[in-house]
């Protein structure tokens, strides 16, 4: 198939029904089965299983019965960017912060927390939904034979939507305006897009399995996880079961040091393969000077205070957290100025185009004057 046919009707369809499915399938394991969280971290457990199935099963049944009517590359990169994109959206990506905040100021207030007097009197009304029975069934349950009440949701739905499409249609901008800097002039490494990249390659040949299931070596680093995980699987139903251990005594450095827990970690050993050596190394170092630091603040006894929650850093202690985001901001900042060159060439080409084109008829002025002359 020709490289420019990628946005065909099929990767649409196979990629809608991913959204669907994952948008169905995610929350009903995360909150009905209280099972694998499918939607976190930066490649979430729930997009690599769903794209692996489609790769492996679904395009391969595709191409036993029709070679044609396989997914090439492109389309299946399409099919990839929507599910990409559909996992953000529930659970603990955006539906699960965007439920709360809708809802939680009504329905826990009360006459000890005083929200009632600081805080409700200052949010509008269609950015919330107001009490009454749509937000208590929302929490409590809805009653047998009631209606769902999508008319109270539906106003501060549109409004936060249209908020978070707008917050993501201008990180699409920025990366944009970035793209080039970081891909043709730094040539940066992108680990969770080299993944990706080899469960689609070779998947436009004639032969059946894409070109990663044709090697034995993918199988053997496939079913050793896999038949790990099904084991402790098993262990989970049946308790006279031993499970495999993923954890091993923490290592402490000395009396009031942090543990360092050793965690072992399959999807991070997957990325792991495929960073360069010396992000990996500045990993563990930074780690460690983390636990080192920690530790040395300890034994003397000094703390930083923050009011702010250190959990949304990652990071165990406020000093931690705040170096972590002002190395955050230092890192902007540097990035931006290694790339002052190519963003004013960017905004320099966006005025151009901004500029009204020059006048074509017999008027008068700088513009029309070097027309007449050359006329003559």
């Amino acid at each position: 198939m020709p490289e420019h046919h990628v946005l065909t009707a099929r990767s649409l369809a196979v990629g809608l029904a991913m959204v669907v499915a994952l948008s169905l399938g995610v929350p009903y394991v995360e909150l009905v089965l209280r099972g694998q969280l499918l939607a976190t971290n930066y490649y979430p457990v729930g997009l690599g299983i769903a794209f692996l199935a489609v790769v492996l099963v679904l395009n391969v049944a595709l191409k036993a019965l029709r070679c044609s009517w396989a997914l090439g590359p492109g389309e299946l990169a399409i099919v990839f960017v929507m599910a990409a994109v559909a996992i953000t959206m529930p659970t603990h990506g955006t539906a699960g912060y965007l439920l709360s905040w809708t809802s939680a100021p009504h329905y826990f207030a009360s006459p000890e927390n005083r929200w009632a007097d600081f805080v409700l009197p200052h949010l509008r009304s269609w950015a919330v939904v107001e009490g009454g029975p749509p937000l208590r069934w929302f929490y409590e349950g809805l009653p047998r034979g009631e209606a769902i009440p999508w008319g109270a949701w539906v106003v501060p739905l549109a409004w936060w939507l249209a908020f978070v499409g707008a917050g993501l249609f201008a990180c699409l901008c920025v990366v944009s305006l970035l793209r080039r800097q970081w891909m043709e002039h730094e040539r940066l490494a992108y680990p969770l897009t080299e993944m990706t990249t080899e469960l689609i390659r070779g998947s436009d040949e004639r032969r059946l399995l894409p070109r990663f299931a044709r090697s034995g070596l993918f199988w053997v680093g496939f079913l050793i996880p896999f038949l790990m995980l099904c084991w402790n699987t098993a262990c989970y139903f049946s308790p006279d079961m031993p499970p495999l251990p993923s954890e091993w005594p923490p290592l402490v450095i000395a009396p009031g040091f942090p543990p360092i827990y050793l965690v072992f970690y399959w999807p991070m050993l997957c990325i792991a393969f495929f960073l360069k050596r010396e992000v990996a190394l500045s990993i563990w170092v930074f780690v460690v000077l983390g636990v080192v630091q920690e530790g040395v603040f300890n034994r003397l006894g000094y703390s930083v205070r923050s009011s702010v929650s250190v959990y949304h850093f990652d990071a165990s202690e406020p000093a931690l957290a705040w170096q972590a985001y002002g190395a955050m901001v230092v890192m902007v900042a540097l990035n931006l100025w290694v790339a002052r060159r190519h963003l004013v060439g960017v905004f320099r080409r966006a005025e151009r185009v901004s500029d009204p084109p020059p006048s074509q008829g017999g008027g008068t002025g700088r513009v029309g004057a070097p027309e007449r002359v050359r006329l003559q």
